[in-house]
């Protein structure tokens, strides 16, 4: 039994059509993992970290305080920070500051978003003693509390691309529940100020 021979034509015709299947099927994966890099991304904007407080929050937190070292995040790299920290005039003596400190992402590469890169580095960061879990700011969120004869409270917050640490010390170890409530709230607003 023969079988029925198909033309010439016709084979290259349903090879050209495969072929263009192929390269359909290949262009459209490039395009969708490039976008998915791109898309997970909400913050594309500079940071300022002084901009995130106000100066009255600052205040709230430790009184007289002005903002006493600033610096900007770099023009170059897939991953910027800035930071900036309020203190109070302390003739000398060591006295508690805010500080305030964010790292944005941008895509490492057109497969991996910077919020793919921030949680990561977020998980990291957390090590092992983890914190307190903070429900509601940010992607996630959680807060350090730091030991010792003058207790520190951080609260990390990470939303898409961008990571923010908002901390406070040294504090009497008395003031910590205050510091620890007027630091949420003051992290809260921050999170919410995020360009």
């Amino acid at each position: 039994m023969t079988r029925p021979r198909i033309s010439l034509t016709r084979r290259r015709s349903r090879i050209r059509l495969l072929l263009g299947l192929m390269v359909l099927a290949a262009l459209m994966t490039i395009a969708v993992t490039g976008v998915r890099a791109w898309r997970g991304d909400p913050h594309t904007t500079p940071v300022d970290a002084c901009a995130l407080v106000t100066a009255a929050e600052a205040r709230s937190l430790v009184p007289e305080s002005a903002v006493d070292r600033r610096s900007a995040e770099p023009a170059a790299g897939t991953m910027k920070s800035a930071a900036c920290r309020w203190r109070a005039d302390s003739g000398g003596r060591r006295r508690p500051a805010l500080t305030v400190e964010t790292r944005r992402w941008t895509p490492a590469s057109r497969f991996r978003s910077g919020a793919e890169v921030a949680r990561q580095e977020f998980k990291a960061g957390r090590g092992d003693d983890g914190g307190e879990d903070l429900d509601g700011l940010g992607d996630e969120a959680y807060l350090l509390l730091g030991e010792g004869r003058r207790p520190t409270v951080t609260v990390v917050i990470r939303d898409g691309n961008v990571i923010m640490r908002a901390g406070a010390g040294p504090i009497p170890a008395d003031r910590a529940p205050t510091v620890r409530t007027h630091l949420t709230a003051i992290a809260t607003s921050a999170a919410g100020r995020l360009p």
